[in-house]
């Protein structure tokens, strides 16, 4: 294997473009840091385009990092050990598959990570990301996740509610006034939306039904626990009818 030079500095092209994805991703590459994450991603089959770690950290192949260079990369002051462009995977096909969830307007990373993880737990097969919600390819959404984004079709980005209709029943989620979670269509996709306002008018127009997790204790609940719970009625009905395959981003035990 030939050598590869390393980067000395935080105007190294490549460390220009790894700061550049950290601030906001490409449609075809994002970055990791941490080991942790890289192991996720390759284990997932994804294609790493480079990466970033110290010289008492790197293996053959990797760019040798110094400290100034990797300080570009840095999250609330903490250069990473290790960081790593990655080529973004492709985009799942239509249609929507059944028991899936769609984010309409979810504007926090952290929120949207954290909703994937919990999709990718329960074996949910796909997490489509709409136009207007915040990047799942993100460092703050794929740290919240913990590796979940990288299951073989489970998130899905860049289009729109009204091209997600017409196959399975999809569930507005709303505060009060749907049916309660158990009453889901068989096979629903559950739409959520932004953690402040909601799903829009027209956006509940376009869905078959609403749905609402009882909360009377308070006004409506965090966006991410929502979707926890209709998550695991999703599993739970699929599990009680039979249909108990895993999905897109479920694991074996044992696995990471």
């Amino acid at each position: 294997m030939r050598d590869v030079p390393p980067a000395t500095s935080a105007r190294d092209p490549r460390i220009a473009r790894a700061a550049r994805l950290l601030r906001a991703p490409a449609p075809d590459a994002f970055v990791v840091d941490g080991a942790d994450l890289l192991h996720e991603a390759r284990a997932a089959g994804l294609e790493v385009e480079v990466v970033f770690a110290r010289a008492d950290t790197a293996c053959a192949g990797d760019v040798v990092t110094a400290p100034d260079a990797l300080r570009a990369l840095a999250a609330l002051g903490q250069p990473p050990e290790v960081a790593a462009i990655v080529r973004t995977p492709a985009r799942p096909p239509l249609p929507l598959p059944p028991r899936s969830l769609v984010l309409a307007g979810v504007t926090d990373a952290g929120n949207v990570g954290s909703i994937v993880r919990t999709a990718g737990a329960l074996g949910l097969p796909r997490v489509e990301v709409l136009e207007g919600s915040a990047d799942p390819w993100s460092r703050k959404a794929l740290r919240a996740a913990l590796g979940a984004s990288f299951a073989p079709g489970l998130v899905a980005t860049g289009r729109t509610l009204e091209e997600l209709r017409g196959g399975v029943p999809l569930a507005a989620a709303v505060p009060r006034g749907g049916v309660p979670p158990e009453e889901l269509p068989p096979g629903a996709a559950v739409v959520l939306g932004s953690e402040r306002h909601g799903l829009s008018a027209e956006e509940r127009a376009a869905c078959d039904v609403a749905v609402t997790v009882p909360a009377p204790g308070f006004e409506s609940l965090n966006v991410a626990a929502a979707a926890a719970i209709l998550a695991w009625e999703l599993a739970r009905t699929a599990a009680a009818a039979g249909d108990g395959k895993p999905g897109a981003g479920e694991r074996r035990a044992g696995e990471r």
